[in-house]
């Protein structure tokens, strides 16, 4: 019995008739009207085989979809009538199945006997039937003891079952429906013949048809590669391969560090004593601070002793000086006097006045001698008494002048005295008030002085006293517990990361590494063996030979059977076809040759063969479970890494977290660091600029002194040069004045002395007139006259020589007095003057002393504050550098601060310079192997500075050197390890990518020599003499595949060499892993195997051979009926390729078979019934020329009936001619 399907019966379907029934084994016409659903069921064909329903019918070509289309009621059915691979009949059910889904699904079920309307029909009424529901069928098929199967699962799981495709997966109740049974499968045929249908030619289509077969045959053929992975061996590779190149500069670095870190240790150990030294540097400094301003308070108070002094002395000064000019302003003017009665010449008029009592008696004798005279002459006498009288009177008003003279003079003299004393004692008043007035102002100024004084002294120990002030220790207390906090922020980080540390990956990632290696030498075995296999293969393969050329030997015509060709190598391994023939049994039947393959025997090296191939075959089953059982365990480790990772995320995010708050509290401290720094700056800067505003006005208030003192100096002085200018303005004046009246009252008295003259020349005038004649009288008379006149001369002297007198009594008496007490004035003022000097050298070698030695101080206080910038300077490059000072330690006995400051200041130095160069290599590092290197470099380097520098971030490198020595030494030389391991899984990953491409251009190689093998001889058609398909391997032209290949010579090169002396792949090994993950990325990678080959179709049409690759190829060769005959050729190849050794019949659905000529259509349903290929076409209206070689025509009516034709040819061509 043929195996196949035989019917196909619509129950309650599409079509008008409640049951229609189409016999389909063998070939089968259906005519009938456009829309009539011919070609719809056809469409059925597909659905047998296992084809999607989804695929068959869309909403976008029907206005249905399959179920509602087929079966559009709760009882339709679509019944399946067919041999299973046991020569039993059964039925597959097809039927409406209503799911939670908003469209209904189809239902499969297997029914174990032919179909038997009866079996789905109830009479209702006489003649009447109807389609029973599901639930009443199979109520109905149990009442009967119907054996039949529930529900298939899926669809998925009916075409399995159907193509006896992983048939282990489908429950076993279904396993005897299968078509075909044993080895043999019909895996793809739904698509073979679902393609047949459509009718059209598409190349994608066919490759895509083609790549299933293929994908049968070849496994997975992507590209097991992750980018990221190999970007992440990158990473690692370009860090271990930098870090090898500079290995030696890397290390000199990090002995660097670590001598920079032991340095710095060292350092923190002398950090301690800086707050003591400085505490013992600023008590010494305030010492010598006291001292300072104890000695310039000695100098100041020995200044303001000098400066009383000094104003004292200069006030005594001042009167000695105006005493003095006043002395000697009279001297000078005594000395004028004298100078003038010298001028006069005093002496001698003096000599000349006292001589007047000689005359006087020379006088009286000449008197006696005139009177003796004059008694001779009465009228004389009488002359002389007159002229004697007149002189009296002119004498008394001579001496009454002079009596008015001496009384004006000592008027005016007196006036004069008055005038003096006047002038000295407003002189005195104004000094008086001159003094006062400024000793207030100085007073004033002295206060001020003494106040501001007191206001320095102040704000000097509120400088000292700045950083006790309550808000800066109140601040300070805010610091002191953001240092606490800290500390417990970084014992919750440490305990955080000893979690993180607890979770490690590295065992993990080690044994990861370690399976995987293992997996790659079971690999590598697996392959060895497969290759043995495939070595055995083609040796037997080599044997085939031998049994063709025994087969050719009994039958050439055997060669050429399709039966023979289809069963292949695997019947010829097995038979020695010479030794046995007589044992096969041929039936040259239209199923061809059929052959009993069990009753054939085999031969003993085919035996060895065979159990070499079980052997290697049960190695590669153990292969495959150890392989198995790694990949499991890799899972596992996969997912606890998984786990471990979202744990350090959790830490990582808690530390994280632990870490903000630690830099929050640390900028917090900084924040508040800077405050108190900023508050005692503030503090300390408003007082310095107080007390500069103060010490400002000190100077100012000792300029003012000074300034007081100076004007007041002046203005004693102006007022002295003053009075004595008054003073000797007021003894000209008077001395004028006195002259002048001197002046006056002498001319008066030299008139009246002219006037007693006159009276004489007249008298004497008078006398001569008288005739008197006596010589001797004359003689005496003129002597007398002549002395008269001279004592009268030189009584005109008097005045002279009594102011003379007067002045020898006064003056020149005073003289010596003024001059005495000039010369005691000086003596004085010189006495003073040399106090003043003495006091002046004494405050200024006093001053000179105390500035040595406020100088000393000074120098004491500048090497002390130069010691405290030092150590100052020290504290903050140490504070720089990360390292606090301590605030309790004690100094010893025998520290001394210079040595100390000096040493640590060359350690600094020393420290600073390499640790720049340290940072600065550090730097590049981080940039070299952190910045640019890998995630785990990263991490590592971010945890350990992350964790470290919370404490100090000045300190960075120190976290630095800790993670670049973890660095060096651990995750470098795992990374290495791994960079390698991976090397090789990544290596053997391409490796085994581009030997399963081979293996496709092998497998492709193959299917197209089946292919071609299975249509040759199937191409006898008119005109046309050959048609060959074959399939053209395109892999050496896929994207990248050179680059793989260059990939692959790499890495077998380094695993033959390099690798064994742990030493990393070459540069080109990594470009060229790049370009593969930039293929990977844009997804040139994931093969398509249609992408991998050509399909060449070839024909000899006329004599003239044509070949074609492509569509537009195939469109221009060929018109559509050679076109028709291509795709009709590939198919029989691709049905006879996939049905193998199963006799199988299979159903052709072809849609208007009339694209070609009667003659070669008659030709295409020969060769189809060669090959047990069962042709359903539909066409418009009857073909006669075709309907000797269809066993069964029907026609669907416009009305939607199902009739079937059973007229033979003469009659339709009678029916049809008629028509």
């Amino acid at each position: 019995m043929k195996k196949g399907l035989r019917k196909i019966i619509l129950i309650n379907s599409y079509l008008k008739e409640l049951v229609s029934e189409v016999e389909i084994g063998n070939n089968t016409m259906i005519t009938g009207d456009n829309g009539a659903g011919k070609t719809s069921f056809l469409k059925l064909i597909p659905a047998f085989f296992g084809m999607k329903t989804s695929k068959i019918s869309k909403k976008s070509e029907n206005t249905d979809n399959f179920v509602q289309f087929y079966l559009p009621y709760k009882n339709s059915y679509i019944v399946y009538e067919y041999v299973t691979h046991l020569g039993n009949v059964a039925q597959v059910v097809l039927s409406r199945h209503h799911t939670t889904s908003i469209e209904p699904k189809v239902q499969y079920r297997f029914v174990a006997k032919p179909f038997d309307a009866s079996d789905y029909l109830n009479e209702e009424q006489e003649g009447k039937f109807i389609a029973l529901e599901p639930h009443e069928l199979h109520t109905l098929w149990s009442e009967r003891l119907i054996n039949f199967t529930k529900a298939v699962p899926t669809q998925s799981d009916f075409r399995k079952v159907m193509q006896n495709d992983e048939l282990r997966t489908v429950e076993k109740d279904f396993h005897p429906y299968s078509l075909t049974g044993g080895r043999n499968n019909l895996k793809h045929i739904d698509y073979i013949v679902h393609a047949l249908i459509t009718g059209k030619v598409s190349i994608p289509d066919i490759k895509s048809l083609l790549a299933k077969i293929m994908h049968q045959s070849g496994g997975d053929y992507k590209l097991q590669f992750n980018p990221n992975e190999a970007e992440r061996w990158i990473e690692h590779y370009e860090v271990v391969s930098k870090f090898e190149s500079k290995k030696e500069s890397y290390m000199t670095t990090l002995e660097n560090g670590n001598e920079l870190i032991e340095n710095e240790d060292q350092l923190e150990v002398q950090a301690k004593y800086i707050e003591s030294a400085l505490q013992v540097i600023t008590e010494q400094f305030v010492e010598l601070q006291q001292s300072v301003q104890g000695k310039k308070s000695v100098l100041k108070e020995a200044e303001s002793a000098k400066n009383q002094l000094i104003e004292t002395s200069s006030e005594s000064l001042s009167n000695l000086k105006g005493r003095i000019s006043g002395a000697s302003t009279q001297i000078d003017k005594i000395n004028r006097q004298q100078d003038h009665f010298i001028d006069q010449e005093i002496e001698h008029k003096l000599a000349l006045f006292e001589s007047i009592p000689e005359k006087e008696a020379d006088v009286a004798t000449l008197q006696s001698d005139l009177d003796y005279y004059s008694s001779h002459s009465k009228d004389i006498e009488q002359i002389n008494t007159e002229s004697e009288l007149r002189v009296k009177e002119k004498n008394a008003d001579i001496k009454r002048e002079q009596k008015a003279k001496e009384s004006a003079l000592k008027a005016i003299d007196g006036e004069h005295e008055i005038a003096k004393s006047s002038l000295e004692q407003n002189h005195s008043k104004l000094i008086s008030q001159i003094e006062k007035q400024y000793s207030q102002e100085r007073e004033i100024s002295i206060g001020e002085k003494h106040k501001v004084e007191a206001e320095i002294s102040s704000l000097s120990n509120a400088i000292l006293s700045v950083p006790l002030d309550e808000e800066v220790v109140a601040i300070a207390a805010e610091i002191s517990k953001t240092h606490t906090r800290e500390v417990e922020l970084l014992n919750e980080s440490g305990s955080l990361s000893s979690q993180k540390y607890s979770i490690q990956n590295s065992d993990l990632l080690s044994e990861k590494n370690t399976i995987t290696s293992q997996l790659k030498e079971l690999l590598n075995e697996k392959n060895a063996h497969l290759k043995s296999i495939e070595t055995l293969d083609e040796l037997k393969n080599g044997l085939k030979g031998s049994a063709l050329n025994a087969i050719r030997a009994i039958d050439p015509e055997l060669i050429n059977n399709p039966i023979i060709k289809v069963l292949g190598h695997k019947l010829l391994l097995r038979t020695d076809l010479s030794a046995h023939i007589d044992e096969i049994d041929i039936d040259a039947g239209i199923y061809g040759l059929h052959l009993d393959i069990d009753s054939l025997q085999s031969p003993s090296e085919f035996e060895d063969m065979d159990n070499q191939i079980i052997i290697l075959d049960e190695k590669i089953a153990e292969i495959d479970a150890k392989t198995e059982a790694i990949r499991q365990r890799l899972k596992e480790i996969e997912a606890k890494i998984a786990t471990n990772n979202v744990e350090l995320k959790r830490l990582d995010k808690k530390l994280d977290e632990v870490r903000t708050l630690i830099d929050e509290n640390k900028s917090k401290r900084e924040f508040l660091s800077d405050k108190k720094a900023s508050l005692i700056a503030e503090k300390e800067a408003s007082l310095i600029k107080r007390k500069e505003a103060a010490e400002k006005m000190l100077r100012k208030a000792e300029r003012n002194i000074a300034a007081i003192t100076e004007k007041r100096d002046e203005s004693i002085e102006e007022l002295n040069a003053s009075h004595l200018t008054a003073k000797s303005d007021c003894d000209t004046m008077f001395s004028e004045k006195r002259e002048a009246s001197e002046d006056i009252f002498e001319q008066r008295i030299d008139r009246l002395k002219k006037d007693i003259k006159a009276i004489r020349e007249d008298a004497n005038a008078r006398i001569n007139d008288i005739d008197f004649d006596n010589e001797a009288y004359r003689a005496v008379k003129a002597s007398y006259d002549k002395l008269i006149e001279t004592i009268e001369e030189y009584r005109s002297y008097e005045p002279l020589i009594n102011s003379y007198t007067k002045f020898k009594e006064d003056d020149l008496t005073r003289l010596d007095d003024l001059i005495a007490e000039k010369q005691s004035l000086l003596q004085e003022q010189s006495l003073l003057t040399q106090k003043v000097e003495i006091a002046k050298q004494d405050y200024a070698r006093k001053k000179a002393d105390i500035e040595t030695e406020v100088s000393a101080l000074n120098r004491k206080i500048d090497a002390l504050t130069e010691l405290k910038s030092n150590l100052t300077s020290l504290s903050s490059s140490l504070s720089d550098m990360g390292i606090e000072t301590v605030h309790d330690a004690e100094l010893p006995n025998d520290f001394d601060i210079s040595d100390f400051v000096a040493t640590n200041q060359k350690l600094v130095s020393k420290t600073i310079a390499m640790g720049k160069s340290v940072k600065r290599e550090l730097s590049s590092i981080q940039q070299e192997l952190v910045s640019n290197g890998s995630e785990d470099i990263r991490k590592c380097w971010n945890d350990e500075v992350g964790m470290m520098t919370t404490s100090n971030s000045h300190r960075l490198y120190r976290a630095q050197i800790v993670a670049f020595n973890k660095i060096v030494h651990e995750i470098i030389p795992g990374f290495k390890q791994i960079v390698i391991s991976n090397a090789l899984a990544m290596g053997h990953g391409v490796n085994e990518f581009k030997l399963q491409l081979n293996g496709i251009s092998r497998t492709i190689n193959d299917l197209g020599r089946k292919i071609s093998d299975a249509v040759n001889g199937c191409s006898n058609y008119d005109s046309i003499t050959d048609i060959s398909i074959n399939l053209e391997s395109v892999i050496h032209k896929i994207h990248g595949w050179e680059i793989i290949v260059d990939f692959c010579d790499a890495y077998t090169s380094w695993q033959e060499s390099d690798y064994k002396e742990n030493i990393l792949p070459g540069e080109t090994f990594k470009n060229r892993l790049k370009q593969i993950i930039d293929i990977k990325r844009i997804g040139n990678s994931d093969v398509k195997i249609e992408d991998l080959f050509n399909v060449v179709f070839a024909v000899t049409e006329n004599g003239r051979r044509k070949t074609a690759r492509t569509a537009t190829d195939l469109e221009k060769m060929s018109s559509n009926g050679l076109t028709f005959l291509f795709i009709s050729t590939l198919y029989l190849g691709m049905i006879k390729v996939q049905r193998g050794a199963s006799l199988v019949s299979i159903q052709w659905p072809v849609d208007e078979l009339g694209k070609l000529s009667t003659e070669n259509t008659l030709r295409l349903i020969g060769i189809l019934e060669n090959n047990n290929i069962a042709i359903a076409t539909a066409l418009p209206e009857p073909n006669i020329d075709l309907m000797n070689s269809f066993g069964k025509m029907y026609h669907i009516s416009k009305h939607g009936y199902l009739v079937e034709n059973n007229v033979e040819k003469d009659e339709l061509a009678l029916m049809m001619e008629n028509a």
